[in-house]
């Protein structure tokens, strides 16, 4: 029972404090699952008094379009080719930021 007092004070914690940088992860969210319905009250909540997270999420919502239609693809046969020395620099920044997590 207190478990889910808890999860139920959490929940509504989140609808009243969201911040910017929680309120774009649950946008990026959005398009990869449904969100529950507090992190849709909590989301909606916020973008009543937040500007720019309105314009990040029509910005996000075009992005995911144009992808979904195929129009940010590169042609294989016009793909840019990377010289081994940026590839090598490529791994290299891969590498570091997963061994800085």
């Amino acid at each position: 029972m207190k478990a889910k007092l808890f999860t139920l004070l959490k929940r509504i914690q989140m609808v009243l404090t969201l911040h910017c940088e929680e309120a774009s992860h649950l946008m990026s969210d959005s398009h990869d699952r449904p969100l529950e319905f507090h992190e849709r009250a909590a989301l909606r909540g916020h973008k009543l008094s937040c500007g720019r997270c309105c314009k990040l999420e029509r910005d996000l919502d075009l992005v995911v379009a144009a992808s979904r239609k195929g129009h940010l693809r590169v042609p294989e046969d016009n793909a840019p080719d990377l010289s081994d020395t940026a590839k090598q620099r490529i791994k290299a920044t891969i590498r570091q930021a997963v061994d800085d997590q």
